[in-house]
């Protein structure tokens, strides 16, 4: 939903416009300002962020402290970025001229016509949708490139030229493997993007599935990570387990300082990886690990029946071992 904010002297005025988009059917999140400075202060503010950032400004001109002309020019130079409708009983050129020239959407004069003021609103609103869907589509084709530039760097590929753009890549310095005994990512419905979010330290991070066992974690991650980095993986692997239960394995890099050698990176993590078959009391697996990494969650004896028949019948043998002895 988005947002608009209303910003009249008046306080009828306001009422006015929030009564008319309600019998409109025009749902909006209403953000009231009784001035251009009041208006100002918030559109600067930390406030106008997140849900509570600032999609349509509908505000009248003559104000006191700051009128709306000064107010979309202020915080335009302040490079906030929104949709602007100027409604005003001054059906004069100059503020008209003046609008234009700031950008406005739409002039509507007072007492403002509902069927105006409702095809206004409903063209911002496309222009609005419009836009989103246009960064949705950049953001997604941005974000697929991104991860061609890292498939091709893991594999090798950056030495035959494919890859040219990886300014994306500075400040990454660890790659985290992370893989299934089973076709997770095949056969299970389950978002792993998403978990990792939810679960997600405040680190800068890049996902990219490999195969349907196997996906890796690019993170920016700062020095004193290791602890932090072991907890983040600790759990994503009880989240995972307690949604899909399936028991998920992680090999961490060590701290690099050239992501052109990734390959090598993802050749040493595919030997760290082979530990899963002589520690199978752990799940994660570095060149720093000691006693404190976290081994298998504890699990019930009917879920480890039912887990084991499931072994039985996928033919897991280095699962089925793991669930005999514990």
């Amino acid at each position: 939903m988005y947002n608009i904010l209303i910003v009249d002297d008046e306080k009828i005025e306001r009422n006015g416009i929030k009564l008319l988009l309600k019998r409109m059917g025009i749902n909006l999140g209403v953000i009231e300002a009784e001035n251009g400075k009041e208006a100002y202060d918030y559109l600067m503010s930390d406030d106008n962020k997140g849900e509570g950032h600032v999609d349509i400004l509908l505000t009248d001109v003559k104000m006191p402290f700051m009128d709306g002309i000064e107010l979309i020019r202020n915080v335009k130079d302040g490079g906030v970025k929104f949709k602007t409708i100027i409604f005003s009983g001054y059906n004069e050129f100059e503020y008209a001229k003046l609008a234009v020239k700031l950008g406005v959407e739409d002039y509507i004069l007072k007492p403002v016509a509902p069927d105006e003021f409702k095809n206004t609103m409903l063209k911002v609103i496309s222009e609005l949708d419009e836009e989103l869907r246009k960064n949705e589509d950049y953001n997604k084709q941005a974000n697929s490139l991104r991860q061609f530039y890292l498939y091709s760097l893991i594999n090798g590929s950056a030495a035959n030229g494919i890859v040219k753009n990886t300014e994306f890549l500075n400040g990454f310095n660890r790659l985290v493997l992370i893989e299934f005994n089973s076709d997770f990512f095949g056969k299970y419905e389950f978002d792993f993007d998403k978990a990792v979010q939810i679960i997600k330290e405040e680190w800068e991070s890049l996902y990219l599935n490999l195969n349907p066992q196997q996906s890796v974690i690019l993170e920016a991650a700062k020095a004193d990570t290791n602890y932090r980095i072991e907890r983040f993986l600790s759990s994503l692997h009880n989240y995972i387990y307690e949604e899909s239960s399936q028991f998920m394995y992680a090999a961490v890099s060590d701290v690099f300082s050239d992501y052109h050698k990734l390959s090598g990176v993802m050749d040493e993590l595919e030997a760290l990886m082979n530990n899963k078959f002589y520690q199978m009391d752990r799940y994660i697996y570095s060149n720093y690990v000691n006693e404190q990494t976290p081994v298998l969650v504890q699990i019930d004896d009917d879920a480890l029946m039912k887990q084991m028949k499931q072994d039985i019948k996928m033919k897991d043998v280095t699962f089925l071992r793991i669930h005999f002895e514990a």
